[in-house]
């Protein structure tokens, strides 16, 4: 982009720019709102500089709301009919004692002062329609170039503000950036102040991070960055897969720091990747199309943003499944993620994560234990249990844990024994997981008898046939309409009570009933439905008698 060329910007914001330019204010587009424009990304909330004071904005804006926000570092937010606008005023920071807020605030009177203080360089541009863009950085460059480089020296950016080792990943993953080798570097090295940020603002940028495009890559690099937020994967990481040699009959699954191993049966394609390779490579696929599970040209719901850009599982008649909100999507990575350890919960619980998300998360791990058959029942019973979407995304996962798991042999990694760290150390955590190895399941393929009933399915690389057989009968199921609830049968309690049921008999009575109108095609008529509640209980009498 040249320095002269316009950006577009909502009326609203024009508007405010142009109150504080003629009350003789200089006012600049700067932040996310500019970076993604100038990468042509969507881009919604608008954040602006300016060299009037909190004061100054209040006075020249008489027609808007001004909150004071965050009036001790300058900031202010402009009710405007669009969505608020935060509006700081050119400061410069002094010292940050605490690794995360800086001791005291100071006004600059330039826009090149203030932007020299930012983090990154591809978030140190500023903009306006009479200046162009500010460029002092070479943010413009490094956005060209796909890089992700501190402003100045970076071990001083990361010990003003320890959050900015995990943004700069955040970044990475989100935009599909590489992030510059020095600035990698001074993010190992201060890593250890993450401890000093608060737990809830952590969980924010992990959550991004999660389901950035560019996950994977960011993770796989800096796993050690990681295992200070979740120090629990550390140990998951000891676990390594030995391929074979001429010295062992058959590979294994040993502790790093130890000499013998688990030894499980002879396979062949495994390499030294660790249990958290595996688990990194889950979470990546676990976002991939599901509408792999059959070849159809259906139309399917189109996500509003990268992070709902999740497929429906669907078949040729039309979509099954509406693709997860950002929120199931999240909960759904954190599971991938944190499948192999024990005590999910404490683990979130302490990065702050409401209750409704570790529900979730445990949901969908605990699926991952069901002993499903590629069999209608079976299969309807697990919708019942768990409820449609979590049914579905817990296939996702499965799915994305077999796959991940292909190149390794079909080695399935139980849970993984870890004690309640005290603080964020992955060495603490470690010491106390060594003393609980993992339990590892062995899934033979040809044993089961469910895999019989699996030959004519579609085949999803790296999965197994059962699994996806499993996935097109729930297919069909949803399709079809057979996924009722008890509010949708044509009878209720009351018609029981009246047949002379009485308590959990009620309740045990209608859950038959529905399982014998979705699985065996019972009429769900009223008349129907009382025949064979007869029926059975003339049976039930002439069998007592």
């Amino acid at each position: 982009m040249r320095a002269n060329e316009s950006i577009k910007v909502p009326e609203s914001v024009s508007a405010v720019m142009r109150l504080l330019e003629d009350a003789g204010f200089e006012c600049f587009v700067v932040g996310g709102y500019l970076r993604d424009s100038l990468l042509g990304r969507p881009t919604f909330d608008v954040d602006l500089a300016t060299s009037a004071t909190p004061e100054d904005v209040i006075r020249s804006l008489t027609h808007y709301s001004v909150i004071p926000t965050g009036i001790q570092h300058g900031t202010v937010s402009v009710l405007t009919d669009d969505s608020p606008i935060e509006i700081t005023t050119f400061r410069e920071d002094g010292s940050y004692s605490d690794y995360r807020h800086p001791d005291e605030v100071q006004f600059a009177k330039t826009i090149e002062e203030d932007l020299s203080r930012r983090d990154f360089t591809i978030n140190a541009l500023a903009w306006n329609e009479k200046r162009g863009l500010i460029d002092p950085w070479g943010g413009q460059s490094d956005l060209k170039n796909r890089v992700i480089r501190t402003v100045g020296d970076a071990n001083q950016r990361f010990r003003e503000d320890a959050l900015r080792i995990i943004r700069g990943l955040r970044l990475g993953a989100e935009l599909a950036f590489h992030i510059d080798e020095e600035t990698s570097e001074a993010m190992y090295s201060c890593k250890h102040l993450l401890q000093f940020v608060a737990s809830e603002r952590l969980q924010v940028e992990l959550n991004r991070l999660l389901v950035g495009e560019n996950a994977l890559s960011v993770l796989q690099k800096h796993t050690d960055i990681l295992f200070v937020v979740i120090p629990e994967l550390a140990c998951v990481d000891k676990f390594r897969y030995i391929p074979d040699t001429e010295y062992n009959s058959a590979p294994v699954l040993c502790d790093a720091t130890m000499n013998l191993g688990t030894n499980l049966n002879n396979r062949e394609g495994l390499s030294s990747s660790s249990l958290l390779d595996t688990a990194l490579l889950r979470m990546s696929y676990v976002s991939e199309d599901i509408a792999l599970l059959c070849n159809c040209n259906s139309s399917r719901h189109v996500a509003s943003s990268p992070k709902e850009e999740v497929a429906s599982l669907c078949d040729c008649t039309g979509p099954c499944h509406v693709a997860s909100s950002p929120k199931e999507e999240v909960a759904l990575r954190l599971a991938a993620l944190l499948c192999d350890l024990d005590h999910v919960a404490e683990v979130l619980r302490r990065l702050r994560y409401d209750s409704a998300t570790i529900d979730r998360v445990e949901k969908l791990i605990n699926f991952q234990n069901e002993d499903l058959c590629p069999e209608k029942r079976s299969v309807w019973r697990a919708i019942r249990a768990y409820g449609q979407k979590i049914f579905l995304d817990g296939m996702r996962l499965r799915i994305a844990g077999e796959r991940a798991v292909t190149g390794y042999g079909e080695i399935a990694p139980g849970s993984v024994s870890v004690g309640e760290p005290e603080f964020l150390s992955a060495a603490g955590a470690c010491e106390e997981s060594s003393k609980t190895p993992p339990a590892f399941v062995w899934r033979n393929q040809a044993a089961s008898a469910c895999e019989e009933s699996s030959h004519n399915t579609v085949s999803i690389e790296g999965s197994k046939p059962a699994t996806v057989a499993i996935a097109r009968i729930a297919n069909e199921l949803i399709r079809s309409g057979q996924i009722l609830e008890l509010k949708d049968l044509a009878i209720d309690g009351h018609d029981l009570l009246e047949c002379g049921y009485e308590g959990k008999e009620i309740g045990q009575m209608l859950e038959l009933i529905l399982e014998k109108v979705c699985v065996e095609g019972m009429p769900n008529t009223r008349e129907s439905l009382l025949h064979y509640i007869d029926d059975k209980r003339d049976k039930q009498m002439t069998a007592g008698s």
